[in-house]
């Protein structure tokens, strides 16, 4: 029954999307396994964003049209944020840890490197929370940078792009 839950996530999304999302996970992994330690949190997190929108723009550009739409840039993110949804589930898989709550598991992804391990379960439950109340997306990134507060050290500025991602993979979910 898991399984069904979570092919129904990518039910809607056209295969190249799906490909080019599967491309940017396999890039963001060793990205993340090689160069974590180099780059800043707040660039990394957008990694897989900013590979999605390039690849996206290559893949419209040869096989679509020459012209380039503001549909492209949509499509292109949406692409990064389905692509944090694949490294959720292969890290989780690998880890033996596999759950069909994929909007939980992108949030615990995300935060991993922000709070650490022994504060990730009981802020990634938190923040999640905040998704299930119906509000507006400045003060949903507001509660979000007030619960990392809490459990993370790292600069306002930083939490506020992991908010922004959360909020977009999390969004994007929903579809």
């Amino acid at each position: 029954m898991e399984l069904l839950s979570i092919l129904e996530v990518f039910d809607g999304y056209s295969l190249p999307i799906i490909i080019i999302s599967l491309i940017i996970s396999a890039l963001t992994l060793v990205i993340e396994k090689f160069f974590a330690k180099k780059i800043p949190i707040a660039i990394l997190s957008y990694i897989p964003f900013l590979l999605g929108v390039g690849i996206y723009l290559g893949y419209f550009l040869i096989f679509e049209s020459t012209t380039i739409k503001e549909e492209v840039i949509y499509q292109g993110l949406l692409c990064g944020a389905l692509s944090t949804v694949y490294v959720v589930l292969i890290e989780n898989l690998l880890r033996g840890n596999f759950s069909s709550n994929l909007p939980l598991l992108t949030i615990q992804n995300s935060l991993k490197k922000v709070v650490g391990k022994e504060k990730l379960l009981e802020s990634s439950k938190r923040v999640y929370l905040l998704f299930e109340e119906p509000l507006e997306e400045e003060i949903l990134k507001g509660e979000i940078i007030a619960i990392l507060k809490e459990y993370s050290v790292n600069t306002e500025e930083d939490l506020a792009v992991i908010a922004s991602v959360v909020i977009q993979a999390v969004n994007s979910l929903k579809k």
